[in-house]
């Protein structure tokens, strides 16, 4: 085969031949000559051109503009340059290095293509394609290209200054020459090494343009360490951007500044409009990936600060102590709300830019296929029964570098991808991966989309996809941030300013006295027995002080530090309603940091006998999903369309008003059938693009909601661009559930819209607090998350909810030790007795142990960070299997896990089991279950931060209403003192193996005391026997060793071998010795 045939566009070229008089490196690359210019022209990989609108940008501008012509037209001028000399270097003087260089910002003239500068060292730059296209189909010599200092930029003239461009500046080459004393030989004819710089030889970058670079002015930065980067070069984090930049030394030099690792300065920040490895639109994205991954390699560019400047010394010190701005500055002074809002928002992109690292940039061609999972019924520990079975379906393929194996702790659980099939681009998520001895990485992926259209998408999917990762696109937080003069028409005296004058200060706000009222025929809150009386609902006396302070008292900020199940929801179900009643005219917002803990708030406000109030949940259809957990009657999704056509009743339809209009409109959008009449027809005559008033202006003026229950980020997002926004000066009230999950930053975007409202926080400081990534610096955290909820109990009257419901006395005894002080004992619910029975341990912590020690034994399994163990998964599936068999299949089971692997394990496994919540401990937040299964997983306990973690220990222990099983490796080695004290305090008959549990609740597979695993079912049967026969030879040998000393102390000799003449039955009723 001719390897430059274009029908075979895979095949390498190769200086090799059969043909004696072709053996030559000449007579190779002579004949290759003659063949180039054919290639390239009537590939299938060309489909026909698609126009595509114009852009802003003008790098996007150009290489949306580049047609398939482009670059044949290029790939064929390129072939008369090989017989040219070098060019000479101009004679004039060099580029200046002071002025800006001159780009264009339109496409030239004359064929041309579109390179990115991937590095520059020494004496040239290396360039690869914007478009895969370029070097696709046996040109590999245009896979690298070298910009050298004999390069013509035709818009600067003089000899080139390398140092004048950046790495991921976009250029536009319009010419190749010959590089001085390259060989025919060094013309690269093979795609086997053809990412490295030495095999490119040959060309050398000819005259080209400058495209319009694209900057960000004055950007306030903060330099990272190394070893987050994990190179060694420096890199910092910028104000408004979520990905980390690079900075050249020679820049630092230049700066003069000390490249410490909390330096901070003002940046010139290029920002690369133009990626490598790109396609033209209309490619066969499939069949170009397959032909091209082989000098692909994901090289990504990232923003480079090309200038540092110093920032001046108050800012910087004000900067360096902005969470404790107030110590320095008065409320009155501006300056520290500017302050404030500046680091905040550098915090917040740098925890931004961390969840971006580490990517790759690859793009995978290959045949992705749906994942069945009864493929292996008989093996239910197979690699694949790792894979939840999530409400989705699951695609599975495998992917691998050309150049090695690719990085499979970049594919771990949780990472999100993008897929593209034959020009559809879906959103995945991967659910586990395995990497294979062969050196390709094994995944099983969902589709992040739960709607069921969109799944059946995938339906007995069987295609060539590409999959890619791309920068996650999470701006959506920094887009709702205010800007530094956020803060500048808000009055001193605000609730939020008072607020954060308190947090950063340090001051301890004193208490205002709520006062009370006497009338016992108002719903007004008088006492806890009015409550009852009102509300179905017994409060405690701190739960009645909160309720008091937040709707009688002009406090700020009212904090509650509660215990688990402390009543926080209920109280403020309760309270918002009180707050509509007493003051009609006002808005009050009830918030969480998720949806599921948003609708329990809502579920508890409409179970109270007496609500008052027009209430709405701001939630979009998509955060609602298919989980019924996540759905309330008042979801702004399905009250809507009913509340506009009943508004069109009661107008009966007449009014000509923009009010009406929109509403109509609205509805035909949404093709919703409503009465026909002369309004109606008017809509359609005027044909109008957009109505006078949103769908969310529209409701707000029709149904005046006064009470809003939402998301945090759903909240501010209303705030700034939805239904609250025209009447954020009418919030009265803001109160946040689960507050200890709140971030300082989230405060100031919600605060700075909400300049009457008052605050109440309302958490767990034991518990779980903000996820903020490792590598985040401690002063990026301070000024970003700050440890908000224990600032608060610090600077506010706190009030402490220490009565704990529907807990088990002994375990609110140990948690109380362990994490609380002096918890009391509320109301409990008793449906533990039959499973307490069965057990014949009342102690609601059970531990137990499943066999094990090394890896082998235990079959515990590594992916990427997380563990998995198989014997463990297997017992908490007989245990799941047991307790819904003994209480029933509406008692709700929780298995939470350590690892994100194991809790994937668990999915497969439970499949077809109605268990309530299968996830890891950080996760399970909020939840509560009648029981809960903690695997721990791990043999070796560390002592590190990871089992450190009190407040990760107090959530796993503190989700169960009843028992607590926690799974520990009979072999298991202690150096967490966390781990060691909590079991410590369990008592040593609630330390069993996992198959005395099981025997106790009717399950008979007890193997594991004899060493046989699970998958060994052929043993049961002897495993039983084995276990039946060593308890006769107990109970035999018991019984004869009490009536010989009962024989002995009445003074008769103990019949010899008496004990054999017939089989014991038991010691008691049926013995023969009775």
């Amino acid at each position: 085969m001719n390897p430059c045939d274009p029908s075979s566009p895979n095949e390498a070229w190769s200086s090799s031949s059969t043909d004696s008089e072709a053996s030559s490196p000449e007579a190779a690359f002579e004949r290759m000559i003659e063949k180039l210019d054919a290639i390239g022209h009537d590939h299938d990989y060309l489909k026909k051109e698609e126009k595509t609108p114009g852009s802003k940008i003008p790098a996007l501008r150009i290489s949306s503009s580049t047609t398939k012509q482009d670059i044949r037209d290029f790939r064929s001028s390129t072939m008369p340059y090989t017989e040219a000399k070098p060019t000479d270097p101009p004679s004039s003087e060099p580029q200046s290095s002071d002025s800006p260089l001159l780009a264009i910002s339109q496409k030239p003239m004359g064929p041309y293509a579109i390179y990115i500068i991937q590095e520059i060292s020494g004496n040239y730059s290396t360039l690869v394609p914007h478009h895969r296209e370029i070097a696709a189909n046996n040109r590999p010599d245009l896979c690298m290209l070298k910009m050298t200092p004999r390069s013509k930029d035709l818009l600067n003239p003089g000899r080139l200054k390398l140092k004048n461009y950046l790495p991921g500046d976009a250029i536009c080459v319009m010419s190749l020459c010959r590089a001085p004393g390259a060989w025919d030989s060094d013309f690269c004819m093979s795609y086997d090494g053809v990412m490295n710089s030495e095999n490119h030889k040959f060309w050398e970058i000819g005259e080209f343009y400058l495209i319009q670079r694209e900057f960000k002015e004055k950007e306030l930065v903060y330099k990272m360490s190394t070893t987050v980067t994990m190179t060694k070069k420096h890199a910092f984090v910028a104000s408004g951007c979520n990905v980390m930049c690079e900075v050249q030394r020679r820049v630092l030099r230049r700066s003069g500044l000390r490249p410490s690792v909390d330096m901070m300065a003002y940046a010139k920040i290029f920002t690369p409009s133009l990626q490598p490895e790109s396609f033209l639109k209309g490619s066969d994205r499939n069949h170009l990936t397959r032909g091209t991954n082989s000098y692909c390699s994901g090289f990504h560019v990232y923003p480079t600060v090309t200038e540092l400047f110093k920032l001046p010394d108050e800012l910087n010190e004000d900067l360096k102590m902005a969470d404790r701005i107030f110590q320095k500055y008065d409320s009155e002074n501006p300056r520290p709300w500017e302050i404030l809002l500046i680091a905040g928002k550098l915090g917040l992109s740098a925890n931004l830019a961390m969840e971006n690292k580490h990517k790759d940039f690859m793009h995978y061609a290959r045949r992705a296929r749906e994942f069945h999972r009864d493929e292996n019924p008989e093996d239910p520990l197979s690699l694949e029964s790792k894979i939840p079975p999530r409400k989705g379906r699951i695609l599975k393929f495998r992917i691998r570098k050309e150049n090695g194996p690719a990085l499979q702790h970049r594919w771990c659980r949780g990472t999100f991808f993008s897929m593209n099939v034959s020009g559809k681009i879906v959103d995945m998520e991967v659910e586990h991966s395995i990497l294979e001895p062969s050196g390709y990485v094994l995944i099983f992926a969902s589709m992040i989309s739960k709607n069921a259209q969109e799944q059946k998408f995938l339906r007995n999917f069987r295609k060539n996809v590409v999959v890619f990762q791309r920068i996650q696109n999470n701006l959506h937080g920094l887009k709702n941030f205010p800007n530094e003069e956020g803060f500048e028409n808000i009055l001193k005296t605000s609730p939020i300013k008072e607020s954060l004058v308190v947090l950063r200060k340090g001051n301890l706000v004193q208490p205002q006295p709520a006062p009370r009222r006497k009338s016992t025929q108002s719903k007004e809150l008088i006492s806890s027995k009015d409550h009852s009386r009102f509300f179905g609902y017994p409060l405690t006396q701190d739960q009645e002080e909160y309720i008091n302070t937040i709707v009688y008292s002009n406090q700020p900020a009212t904090v509650v530090d509660s215990c688990f199940r402390g009543g926080k929801t209920s109280v403020i179900a309760i309270s918002t309603s009180l707050l509509s009643s007493k003051e009609p005219e006002k808005i009050h917002v009830a918030c969480a940091t998720t949806n599921l803990a948003t609708a329990e708030i809502v579920r508890k406000f409409l179970e109270l006998p007496t609500w008052s109030g027009k209430a709405v949940r701001l939630v979009s259809e998509a955060a609602r999903g298919s989980d019924p957990k996540n759905k309330t009657d008042i979801d702004f999704p399905k009250i809507w369309s009913d509340r506009l056509k009943w508004y069109l009743e009661d107008v009966e339809y007449d009014e000509e008003s923009d009010l009406v209009i929109s509403a109509i409109w609205h509805l035909k959008k949404h093709r919703i059938q409503i009465h026909q009449n002369s309004t109606t027809k008017l809509v359609d005559e005027l044909d109008l693009e957009s109505p006078p008033f949103s769908l969310f202006e529209t409701f707000l003026q029709i149904v005046q909601p006064r009470i809003i229950f939402g998301t945090i980020a759903a909240i501010t997002e209303s705030l700034y661009h939805g239904m609250l926004a025209p009447v954020k000066n009418d919030i009265e009230t803001v109160q946040f559930d689960e507050a200890s999950r709140i971030g300082l930053h989230e405060l100031l975007a919600i605060g700075v819209n909400l300049p009457n409202a008052r605050f109440s926080f309302l958490g767990d400081s034991r518990q779980l607090s903000p996820f903020v990534d490792e590598d985040l610096p401690k002063f990026l955290k301070a000024v970003s998350f700050a440890e908000l909820f224990s600032r608060t109990t610090n600077g506010f009257p706190c009030l402490n909810f220490r009565e704990t419901f529907n807990t088990p006395k002994l375990t609110t005894d140990l948690l109380s030790h362990m994490f609380y002080q002096r918890l009391t004992q509320g109301k409990t619910i008793d449906n533990m007795k039959l499973l307490s029975a069965k057990l014949k341990n009342q102690f609601p912590i059970q531990i137990l142990r499943f066999e094990g020690g090394d890896e082998e034994k235990v079959g515990q399994e590594s992916t990427g960070n997380s563990l998995m163990s198989k014997n463990e998964a297997e017992l908490t599936k007989g245990l799941v299997e047991s307790i819904k068999k003994l209480m029933g299949s509406s008692f709700k089971i929780g298995v939470l896990t350590l690892y994100k692997g194991q809790a994937g394990r668990m999915t497969t496994l439970l499949k077809g089991i109605e268990v309530d919540f299968i996830g890891t401990v950080d996760s399970s937040h909020a939840r509560n279950f009648d029981v809960v299964i903690l695997l721990t997983t791990t043999s070796h306990f560390r002592k590190k931060s990871f089992f450190e973690n009190l407040p990760r220990l107090n959530v796993a222990l503190t989700r169960s209403r009843g028992f607590t099983f926690v799974t520990l490796n009979s072999k298991a080695t202690l150096e967490s003192s966390s781990w060691d004290r909590l079991l410590g305090q369990i008592p040593g008959e609630a330390h069993r193996f996992g198959w005395e549990i099981l025997n106790a609740l009717e399950k008979v597979e007890r193997r594991l005391q004899y060493g046989y695993g699970y998958e060994d079912r052929s043993n049961w049967d002897r495993v039983e026997e084995r276990i039946r026969r060593s308890e006769i030879r107990k109970r035999d040998f018991q019984m004869v060793m009490d009536h010989q000393t009962t024989r002995r102390d009445c003074g008769r000799k103990f019949p010899r071998n008496h004990h054999h003449s017939k089989p014991l039955k038991g010691y008691g009723y049926g013995s023969p010795y009775n």
